[in-house]
């Protein structure tokens, strides 16, 4: 039987094991500070079939524990107690099925178990046999074949990484080197310094609090290079909830504009006519994610990048109205005034190349948007069309970009509740 051992010089004492909520770690920047970790640990243990080992030399004292079934208004319930060297029992007061819906991985167990070696400075390996050391304090437990093959997959969940952004690390977030999230929305391994106090009672992120830390990695190259490199293909729910807080950080701005080719144009959409607008300007078009596009788009120092930059006037030309189009026009711009932006141009025009499919174009560049003027005649249409456009120019955004639904959404409910824009 194989043992996986934890040896420190400090004492582990009787009650931290048995009392509930006990801590001496609570102001301190070691990582164990609820007083639970150890007790969900045994309890844990059991029902996997080990059991917990401690032997303090200086003390001459060992310890180990074992469970006793009891009925309690007709139902078996498995209790727990630490018996010493000297045959004196210690009830834990938990039974086995403490934490049984939550510390449900057994790499649980050895994750406790190195947390309270590097808070008190100790070490932990694997021992063929049982381990008689001479360390103050030995705490072991026997490897079952679950424990044995999380020990086997320690990369998985463990590291010795300094804070940072890593894309060949396991996905998720880490935390004083121990996973603290699962790694179903995450594509690259961040290695956080957060507030403790975030971690539930099974040492995970609290629901809805992972991206609180993502700001403090705006200073970091690496960010800037993944995102660039990942921006073909739709994001991972870490990185968007990244682009949510680091393009806002000035050095993240200067670190990827840094890392952006001169000539590439970047557009989520595809058009013939698009694409031969954008080489004839001697610039090379890039297929890029709409969440990477809208980011490029908000800062006046990425404007070079994206179709913002060009003069595509060239794609269509400005034409007069017939009587009857001029009055479904000035209709369909008072229905819609209300959520006009500000010195807002709309022109009416043809389009040169019959190829193109486009009803209205927003020019973010000199603030004025196009309509087709095959559309003109369609009121419906044209109130859809100038409604769709002028909220691409309000929000400076992409279709299908998060900015665009968050405009269109505010509009609403503005509207809705008679309120100005």
């Amino acid at each position: 039987m194989k043992y996986f051992v934890i040896t420190t010089n400090v004492e582990l004492h009787l009650k931290e094991i048995i009392t509930l909520g006990l801590t001496t770690k609570k102001d301190t920047d070691k990582i164990g500070h609820k007083g639970t970790g150890f007790k969900f640990t045994l309890a844990y243990l059991h029902r996997l079939g080990s059991c917990l080992h401690t032997r303090d030399n200086l003390l001459d004292e060992s310890y180990t524990s074992f469970s006793k079934e009891e009925t309690i208004k007709g139902q078996i319930h498995s209790f727990l107690y630490l018996i010493s060297s000297k045959g004196v029992e210690t009830p834990l007061n938990i039974t086995t099925h403490l934490g049984e819906d939550t510390w449900n991985k057994p790499w649980f167990i050895l994750r406790e178990l190195i947390q309270n070696a590097l808070d008190e400075g100790g070490k932990y390996f694997i021992s063929d046999n049982f381990y008689e050391g001479e360390e103050r304090t030995i705490v072991q437990i026997p490897l079952t074949s679950e424990l044995e093959k999380a020990y086997e997959e320690i990369d998985n969940w463990f590291t010795t990484k300094l804070v940072g952004v890593y894309k060949d690390g396991p996905p998720g977030i880490f935390y004083k080197g121990f996973r603290v999230t699962e790694k179903e929305g995450f594509s690259i391994q961040w290695v956080m310094d957060i507030n403790r106090d975030y971690l539930s009672e099974d040492r995970v992120l609290k629901t809805g609090l992972y991206n609180l830390s993502f700001y403090k990695f705006g200073n970091s190259k690496e960010l800037a290079e993944i995102l660039l490199a990942n921006s073909s293909n739709e994001y991972s729910d870490d990185l968007k909830a990244a682009i949510d807080q680091v393009q806002y950080h000035s050095t993240f701005q200067e670190n990827l504009a840094s890392l952006l080719d001169e000539n590439c144009v970047y557009v989520n959409q595809v058009s013939e006519t698009l694409l031969h607008d954008i080489k004839a300007k001697g610039k090379k078009p890039t297929i890029a994610n709409s969440s990477f596009v809208n980011m490029l788009e908000r800062f006046n120092l990425y404007n070079k990048f994206t179709i913002a930059s060009l003069d595509l006037s060239k794609s269509w030309e400005e034409v007069e109205l017939s009587k009857e189009q001029k009055h479904v026009f000035a209709k369909a711009l008072r229905i819609t005034s209300k959520i006009r932006p500000t010195d807002c141009k709309v022109l009416v025009a043809k389009k040169l190349n019959e190829n193109e499919n486009w009803s209205g174009l927003a020019d973010l560049k000199s603030n004025q948007i196009v309509i087709r003027n095959s559309i003109v005649g369609n009121l419906e249409l044209l109130v859809k069309v100038l409604v769709h456009e002028y909220i691409h120019i309000r929000s400076r955004a992409s279709d299908c970009s998060e900015d665009y639904e968050e405009e269109a959404v505010r509009i609403i409910s503005k509207l809705l509740l008679g309120c100005d824009l």
